[in-house]
């Protein structure tokens, strides 16, 4: 099952290319090298998503941006750029409050510099603004991110969980697009703090 589906993505790769990038012999091959990816990347979800633990997860990942009425949100460069790179700093252990303004700093810039694209030399870059080539980067994206948590010596499906039971805990609202939590001592006393401690291998 999974290998005919990733087979019938590979199949499909060329789908949706315009006129003047199939004119292009080396946009051919880029193009051919972002499709590859994204059916690898798929492949390796797919693997994964076999697996009755990590349905329950997208499962209630759907019911978390239903509940904040995310899903009916379209996608927006600098949106997933800011939320993006503020988890990266996260992550980097910068303290939480340099990690929204440095993000929505660096978010502005990136999504400017698309509109635009040069080399130093002030040549002009081509940008895709295929389909396919969003989800390549984003479903390797995903894949990167499981195996960091993996090498970082946790089950990555353990630690899911604990981190949707956590933002499930909290309510709140939307806010210029962004949900924003509740910080009442009402809605703080609700709060579940995510245990890693359960998905450490030994």
């Amino acid at each position: 099952m999974i290998d005919s589906i990733k087979k019938n993505i590979s199949d499909k790769m060329y789908y949706g290319l315009d006129k003047r990038q199939i004119a292009d012999h080396d946009m051919i091959h880029d193009e051919f090298n972002y499709y590859s990816g994204y059916a690898d990347a798929c492949g390796e979800l797919l693997e994964m998503l076999d697996n009755e633990e990590f349905k329950d997860i997208f499962d209630n990942l759907d019911k978390f941006r239903k509940d904040r009425h995310l899903d009916v949100q379209k996608f927006d460069y600098e949106t997933f750029f800011r939320k993006s790179i503020e988890e990266d700093f996260e992550m980097q252990g910068y303290e939480g409050k340099y990690c929204k303004p440095y993000a929505a700093k660096m978010a502005r810039i990136w999504a400017k510099f698309r509109e635009n694209p040069t080399t130093t030399n002030g040549k002009k870059v081509h940008v895709s603004d295929n389909t396919f080539v969003k989800l390549d980067g984003l479903a390797d994206g995903i894949v990167y991110r499981i195996e960091a948590i993996e090498q970082l010596g946790f089950d990555a499906r353990i630690i899911m969980d604990e981190v949707q039971k956590e933002i499930n805990s909290r309510e709140g609202r939307l806010v210029d697009g962004k949900f924003e939590k509740w910080t009442t001592p009402e809605a703080e006393a609700k709060w579940y703090k995510a245990n890693f401690h359960l998905a450490q291998r030994m």
